[in-house]
């Protein structure tokens, strides 16, 4: 069985993904997880993941990318139990906090992260103040998603950079935010 088996099977039971994914859908969702590292370089050391959900795209990312730990902040505690099943059956060098990503970070050192991820999951000014925070000066957070705001969200240490791109032949544009310390 495969990883995305694994989510199409516990969907029938939790809401991980919309009901209607497929895994020809689960397949394109993995490409876009996978879609940062064409233009910036391979995941490497720590990541971090706030409400990864199904593992989108933080297991795909250490499914992908061998040697690279990181940490899962999800509050649902049915979709962090699948996680623990899936950390467990492939053997991934994770853990899970079941809590919200802002109420703990503090509880991590200061530049403990290499790359951070969240994926359309709304972007505050709280929640980015903590990434940058736990991020290493080199480090950079992706936002699987646009980031519209006026730059009062944006704490003066770090920056913003805008990508939009396709996957296969889809119409529908996808975006990313990457954000990282101005150095």
């Amino acid at each position: 069985m495969s990883y995305l088996e694994d989510i199409l099977i516990d969907n029938k039971r939790m809401n991980l993904v919309s009901r209607e994914t497929s895994i020809d859908h689960l397949i394109q969702i993995v490409g876009d997880c996978l879609a940062p590292f064409e233009l910036l370089p391979a995941l490497s050391k720590t990541i971090f993941d706030i409400g990864p959900g199904a593992g989108l795209p933080s297991v795909v990312l250490l499914l992908a990318f061998p040697g690279v730990r990181g940490v899962l902040f999800e509050r649902n505690g049915k979709k962090a139990a699948f996680l623990e099943k899936m950390i467990y059956r492939y053997q991934l060098p994770a853990e899970i906090k079941l809590a919200d990503f802002v109420s703990v970070a503090d509880s991590f050192p200061i530049a403990s992260f290499d790359w951070g991820f969240m994926r359309y999951v709304k972007l505050n000014k709280k929640i980015v103040q903590k990434v940058s925070r736990i991020l290493t000066p080199a480090g950079r957070f992706i936002h699987y998603s646009q980031f519209y705001s006026s730059s009062d969200i944006i704490p003066g240490n770090m920056k913003k950079e805008i990508i939009n791109y396709y996957i296969d032949n889809q119409e529908r544009v996808h975006s990313l935010t990457i954000f990282s310390h101005q150095i």
